[in-house]
């Protein structure tokens, strides 16, 4: 609670964290030298805090192998790990890296996909402060890898976490192109919600999932037919319930792509 650190893209040889003290407004700034491709707005960076105060980091990616490191000292951003695997599983095709910070007893994971566009899976890895090391969720909670005839893959938005440690999300499926002018195809907005931090998931009614979540068993929150412009990701957000809110971007009832509002009421 005592530090905001945020990090960006100085130049494609310089990665740059910033930190400020919120006690004393004191500001200070650490540049990683490496290699950045700033042509892919894929390669996004996430940072996330550890239970005993080590900063974690997890930068360009698009399809491809793990790139990580982890701050030497605690709440100190002046020295660096090495570019380290996590766990060297399922670490080969990553996107999307996404830190959910530790809250309510639960520890650091990591949400990432594994794959690419059309055969994804979402997969956790789940930090050990005592042994300084990641572990896998056995299973993926979102899979469209294995699916026949053909793969798919589920986009999220980013997940939202509730005020009783809940983590949510909603998400699309891709499936395969549309037609001869091979148009991008997203399908459907799907929920998930888990209450002991990714372990095991249900739907917004409270049932259980057998995971993975594939397209078959995914909570259709609200119906997209094929081919209506539907955004692969957009936006969550939770009320002072704990009730998701969605804002996506797909065809209205005209035919006109808009900005939608979707929201759970507690009933529907």
């Amino acid at each position: 609670l005592d530090w905001q650190i945020t990090a960006f893209y100085v130049d494609s040889r310089t990665l740059r964290i910033v930190q400020r003290n919120l006690k004393t407004e004191a500001i200070e700034s650490h540049d990683v030298e490496g290699a950045y491709d700033l042509n892919d707005a894929h390669n996004s960076i996430s940072l996330g805090v550890d239970r005993s105060g080590h900063i974690h980091l997890c930068y360009g990616h698009h399809a491809t192998r793990l790139r990580y490191r982890r701050s030497i000292r605690a709440n100190d951003i002046s020295g660096w790990t090495d570019e380290l695997p996590m766990t060297g599983t399922s670490e080969e095709r990553v996107t999307y890296p996404t830190f959910v910070q530790p809250r309510h007893g639960f520890p650091l994971v990591l949400l990432y996909r594994d794959g690419v566009h059309d055969s994804g899976n979402a997969r956790l890895k789940v930090y050990d402060e005592e042994t300084a090391s990641w572990s896998d969720r056995p299973l993926p909670i979102l899979s469209g890898s294995e699916s026949k005839p053909w793969t798919s893959n589920a986009y999220w938005n980013h997940p939202a976490i509730g005020s009783d440690g809940s983590l949510h999300l909603s998400f699309v499926w891709r499936t395969h192109t549309l037609g001869e002018e091979d148009l991008i195809n997203n399908v459907n907005i799907g929920y998930a919600c888990s209450f002991d931090n990714g372990i095991s998931w249900e739907t917004s009614k409270g049932r259980g999932y057998e995971l993975p979540i594939t397209q078959v068993n995914a909570e259709i929150i609200y119906p997209v037919s094929p081919g209506s412009n539907l955004i692969n990701q957009c936006s969550m957000a939770l009320d002072s319930r704990n009730r998701p809110h969605i804002v996506f971007y797909a065809d209205d009832s005209g035919g006109i792509p808009q900005y939608q509002h979707l929201y759970f009421d507690g009933a529907q």
